[in-house]
């Protein structure tokens, strides 16, 4: 085993170690950004959804309160219509109650006409039956006279009974001129009776008249400003239906907005599925670096082992440099400079060693091409104190191993 692999071996070593620190600092730093955009989103959603429930709920209750006072407002003004059109009906009732006492009056002042008729009636019978009396009672002493002049020409039973005929017509006369009479005092008294129903009936009727059309134009005002203030209730009405209709819209506006965030919250939650993914990838090729380097720890023992052995069978020469330490003996040369870079004396030479011919390719791990890390980086620990790779070196300035050209060559110092 020379130097050269065991040289590989280390570069190996450190640079798979890097690989796997890198690959777990990365994903420490993905788990940690996934949990603080996670606790992030979680948080920005709670802010949201409170403030968006606070506004919806608040939204609401402005939207109730609105709506309750429009339907108070509205069963008020329809009470005060109802009320209104209960007044209408009952001063609607008090006119058809006046037009009735119109007719009556009208149909008094009728039977009045009439009464007057009558009485003018009356008269005209009376001054015909006084007429007739007259001439009766002139008859009647015609009769007499006739009764004393033709006594002899007559029999008296006949003339008595003309007489008597006669007296029954002029009591019947008398009779029916006395009724006539008292039907005329009657209809007098009826008539003044009536007169003064009448006037009074109209002094009252008059002023009842006059209070009902003073209280039905206070009505028709009341009416008027009733159906001034039904229809400003209306125009409220009509604006809180506006009102209602805006804050739908704004309701919807909100719904999209809600919806966006909902498409965005849904891409963020796709980002971080994608994320996650490759960090599941990123896992499980660390899972695989993890098998190769334990693959390659164990790689390392055996060739230790091997290495140890072949020391014990180098046989214990000693050269000044390189060029007298002929091919068989390489070994010792490496040996050699690993006992004086061990030795506390000051060291007396820096050298720069071409462990690998440049025709050699470059370094593989895997079938990859392992890259050299940058000039002048240091890459680990002294090859040749034979310990074991424990993570990157606490102090570079102490580190032996630079790659100092980006090429094959490896510059080993001492520290």
């Amino acid at each position: 085993m020379t130097a050269l692999s065991y040289v590989e071996l280390f570069y190996l070593s450190k640079q798979l170690g890097r690989e796997r620190d890198e690959l777990s600092r990365k994903v420490t730093d993905y788990e940690r950004d996934i949990r603080v955009l996670t606790e992030k989103h979680a948080a920005e959603k709670l802010k949201f959804k409170e403030t968006y429930e606070k506004d919806l709920k608040q939204k609401d209750v402005d939207k109730n309160t609105k709506i309750k006072k429009a339907n108070e407002e509205i069963a008020r003004l329809k009470n005060k219509i109802s009320q209104q059109e209960e007044s209408i009906k009952k001063l609607k009732q008090e006119n058809k109650s006046l037009k009735i006492c119109d007719k009556k009056l009208n149909k008094m002042t009728l039977d009045e006409e009439t009464l007057k008729d009558r009485i003018t009636t009356i008269k005209e019978n009376n001054e015909k039956l006084k007429a007739k009396n007259l001439k009766l009672a002139q008859e009647i002493l015609a009769l007499h006279k006739q009764r004393d002049l033709q006594k002899e020409e007559d029999s008296l039973h006949v003339k008595e009974k003309m007489i008597e005929k006669l007296q029954l017509d002029l009591e019947t006369c008398k009779l029916s001129n006395q009724s006539f009479e008292n039907d005329l005092l009657d209809a007098k008294k009826e008539i003044h009776r009536l007169q003064k129903q009448i006037k009074d009936t109209e002094a009252q009727e008059t002023i009842a008249y006059k209070e009902k059309v003073v209280a039905l134009q206070n009505q028709t005002e009341k009416c008027e400003a009733l159906v001034d203030e039904l229809w400003q209730a209306k125009r409220d009405l009509k604006r809180a239906r506006d009102e209602r209709e805006n804050a739908c819209k704004t309701m919807e506006q909100l719904r999209e907005e809600m919806e966006e965030i909902n498409r965005e919250k849904e891409s963020m939650f796709v980002d971080i599925y994608h994320k996650q993914l490759k960090i599941d990838g990123l896992g499980k090729k660390l899972d695989g670096i993890k098998a190769n380097l334990k693959v390659e720890k164990e790689t390392n023992i055996l060739l230790r082992e091997k290495y140890l052995k072949e020391k014990e069978s180098v046989p214990q020469n000693v050269y000044k440099n390189k060029a007298e330490c002929p091919s068989s003996d390489l070994n010792m040369w490496h040996l050699k400079v690993q006992d004086e870079l061990n030795t506390p004396s000051t060291p007396k030479f820096s050298k720069r060693f071409d462990f690998r011919p440049k025709d050699v390719a470059p370094f593989r791990y895997n079938g990859n091409v392992v890259k050299l890390p940058p000039i002048n980086q240091p890459v680990g620990h002294n090859v040749y104190t034979k310990k074991p790779f424990r993570g990157p070196h606490p102090n570079p300035d102490h580190c032996n191993i630079f790659n100092t050209s980006g090429s094959n060559f490896l510059y080993i110092r001492q520290t």
